[in-house]
């Protein structure tokens, strides 16, 4: 079902496995100089080698590239320190003055102790207005009702 057996190896760009013992043990057994062991084509530093982790593949980095975006990365984030600390904004300098307009701190008080009472009574009062509202709107159309059975009495004894 899988292409490829599920191992921990790892693969050169055309897939040749680069870790596996079976293939230096075989290469051991036929050339036992050592020398020629150690000719065995190596990945190339520039060649990115591929491993096979059970369904997925992981890259090794490419360490010239990994470096230039670290030290991109390191260079604006220095740019953005420094705009940061040219554009931190300054100290206020406002002269003092009296806040709270014209009425004295007892007013005041005495004014939200009267508001915060009357809001307790708020509710009740909208509660009031609507049934009231809504009892002129039921009186309404019992008028309404009331003058056209009148009507149709009137029509009833003339004819």
């Amino acid at each position: 079902m899988n292409p490829r057996p599920q191992n921990n190896n790892m693969y050169d760009a055309a897939g040749n496995n680069l870790n596996s013992s079976n293939s230096r043990t075989e290469d051991a057994d036929i050339n036992s100089n050592p020398s020629e062991l150690q000719q065995t084509p190596q990945p190339q530093q520039n060649e990115r080698t591929l491993q096979y982790m059970g369904g997925y593949s992981m890259m090794q980095p490419n360490e010239s590239r990994r470096s230039k975006l670290q030290r991109m990365a390191k260079q604006e984030e220095e740019d953005l320190q420094r705009w940061k600390e040219e554009h931190r904004a300054g100290p206020v300098n406002l002269p003092p003055e009296r806040l709270g307009g014209a009425l004295s701190m007892e007013e005041a008080r005495s004014n939200q102790a009267m508001r915060q009472r009357q809001a307790k009574y708020q509710p009740k009062l909208k509660r009031e207005e609507h049934a009231k509202k809504q009892k002129e709107a039921e009186e309404e159309e019992i008028k309404k009702m009331k003058t056209v059975q009148r009507e149709k009495v009137r029509l009833v004894s003339t004819v």
